[in-house]
């Protein structure tokens, strides 16, 4: 079955890597990322119309929910969301990203996906966790008591939500893939 994904930090390797990987195997990809410039580079272009890319500020939850809300309306469904801006992000200037805005776009981007997966009784939001920092362990463990909650408040909906370290990730995703099997971070 073809799957849509969600991948916010298509920009930065990691997530073009998602992005290509789940090209690769068929299935559908809106790929969003806070820097418009950088967006669609090194991102593959099949010829048909499975990838969509859209510049997106996770911090804003209205934008948020419109290209959630697009996603939807070009693919019919909403299957995974690999929320990588964070990484993306971490890259940037000095105070450009503050833990603030991290936690709000983790929150932003959960919160506009749970409604199409609820809809379809399934669904998997992976958020991608950026190292850490000097005075971010709180953000930090933010994220991952998040997931869990969250995670358990949809279980029975047949949504998971987990917070995924960015080596984790890299290895979930081409182990399997390089094994043959196409689930990347599906299966992990």
């Amino acid at each position: 079955m073809q799957k849509t994904w969600f991948v916010t930090g298509a920009a930065s390797r990691l997530g073009a890597d998602i992005v290509n990987a789940a090209l690769a195997q068929g299935d559908c990809v809106v790929a969003t990322d806070g820097d418009a410039s950088a967006l669609g580079c090194g991102l593959a272009r099949p010829a048909d119309q499975r990838l969509f890319v859209l510049p997106l500020d996770v911090a804003d939850g209205r934008a948020v929910t419109a290209a959630l809300g697009a996603a939807v309306e070009r693919f019919g469904r909403l299957d995974v969301v690999v929320h990588g801006e964070p990484l993306r992000q971490a890259g940037g200037a000095p105070g450009r990203w503050p833990d603030t805005d991290l936690v709000r776009g983790l929150f932003n981007v959960t919160r506009a996906a749970l409604p199409a997966m609820r809809a379809q009784h399934a669904g998997r939001v992976h958020h991608l966790v950026p190292p850490g920092k000097a005075g971010g362990g709180a953000s930090m463990f933010s994220i991952a008591g998040f997931c869990a909650a969250v995670g358990a408040d949809v279980s029975a909906d047949g949504i998971t939500v987990s917070a995924v370290e960015p080596a984790e990730a890299h290895a979930r995703i081409f182990a399997q893939w390089a094994q043959g099997h196409d689930e990347m971070l599906e299966e992990a």
